[in-house]
């Protein structure tokens, strides 16, 4: 009589509890489940990539350059090229103000043109008084007068050669001509400026050799000997050019411990003088892997390692990085091996024991 309406009094309670206690039961085994599911470790491979390089810089330049002078001082008259300009050997580059020497080469060529003149009338006359001694018609002594006249016209003609020599000697005392084939470099001084003795006024670099220099520390130097080629970049013409080490200087006991490493370039271009070359050095000669920085530990003495599938150990000694990845290099190939990437702390094995082992 009394029991259907406690029911319905207490029904919904009772439900209530009883799912209550159901889903606590029901929790443990969710748990056991998701413990027993195998856990899938996150792998990457290492790939072989291009060795990392160190650059270097020099400009290409000319073997041989001179920074040429006077010994007079003066006036400068004339600039007779531009910079970057080639010249040919003998070519006029500058000259000194000197008019009295001008004026005197002027003269000497005047004095010169007249002699030469001369002498050719002498010979015309020594000639025509020779055939007509032939023929009887002239005198022996009209024969040696035409032929002295004549000998005396030819010296005159010599006289004023070696005149007007002296005269350009005098004059190229007070100007410079091009020493070989090449380019002007640089002008050191401008029409109308005064220059004293000994002091430059145009540089010249001869196009027969280039060469440039580079500053190479001690120990990316060790392997660059003379004779030895090497690939060198010119970045404004995007163009690799062969070049052989020629010198090899040592460094100075007081500054840095850099070599001068000079190299001679088989192209002369007179383009490219000026321009900035590369020289790229390997920074290692083993084989570099590029590998996902999650995959590379380190153990408590610094030392580099990574873990396979299996938490095989592997040494690896990092080059250096690219974006998320690290270069490393190792004693064994790391060819089509997958290695872990699992936080250690993840990873069902002492790792540090294994470590503390490896480091002694």
């Amino acid at each position: 009589m009394y029991f259907k309406p406690t029911l319905s009094k207490y029904g919904p309670a009772f439900f209530c509890a009883l799912l209550a206690v159901t889903g606590c039961s029901q929790a443990p085994q969710a748990t056991n489940e998701d413990e027993s599911s195998p856990s899938v470790q996150p792998t990457v491979s290492a790939i072989q990539v291009p060795s990392p390089s160190k650059v270097f810089y020099g400009k290409v330049q000319s073997n041989r350059g001179y920074d040429m002078a006077l010994f007079n001082s003066g006036r400068v008259e004339r600039i007779a090229v531009k910079e970057g300009q080639l010249v040919n050997q003998g070519d006029l580059i500058a000259r000194l103000y000197s008019p009295k020497l001008s004026t005197q080469v002027l003269e000497k060529k005047a004095t010169l043109s007249a002699a030469q003149a001369a002498s050719e009338e002498a010979i015309s006359e020594y000639q025509r008084v020779t055939d007509l001694r032939a023929k009887g018609l002239s005198s022996e002594a009209q024969l040696e007068y035409a032929q002295k006249t004549a000998q005396v016209a030819q010296e005159k003609v010599r006289q004023m050669k070696a005149q007007l020599t002296e005269a350009n000697n005098l004059l190229d005392d007070i100007s410079i001509y091009a020493p070989h084939d090449g380019v002007v470099a640089a002008l050191y001084a401008r029409e109308g400026q005064f220059v004293s003795s000994s002091v430059p006024i145009v540089r010249v670099e001869e196009t027969g050799v280039f060469k440039i220099e580079f500053l190479i520390p001690e120990r990316d130097a060790m392997t660059l000997l003379a004779g030895v080629e090497v690939p060198i970049h010119i970045g404004a013409l995007n163009k690799s050019i062969a070049a052989t080490v020629a010198e090899k200087a040592i460094p100075s006991k007081l500054g840095p411990s850099l070599f001068k490493i000079t190299v001679h370039i088989a192209e002369t271009t007179p383009e490219l003088l000026g321009l900035t070359a590369q020289l790229k050095i390997n920074a290692t000669d083993n084989v570099i892997y590029s590998v996902h920085s999650s995959a590379v530990r380190f153990g408590p003495h610094g030392n580099s390692y990574m873990l396979d599938k299996s938490h095989a150990f592997y040494k690896v000694q990092v080059q250096g990085s690219r974006g998320d990845n690290l270069l490393v290099s190792a004693q064994v190939s790391l060819d089509e091996i997958q290695f872990d990437t699992t936080p250690e702390t993840k990873i069902n094995r002492n790792l540090m024991a294994v470590l503390e082992v490896e480091g002694e």
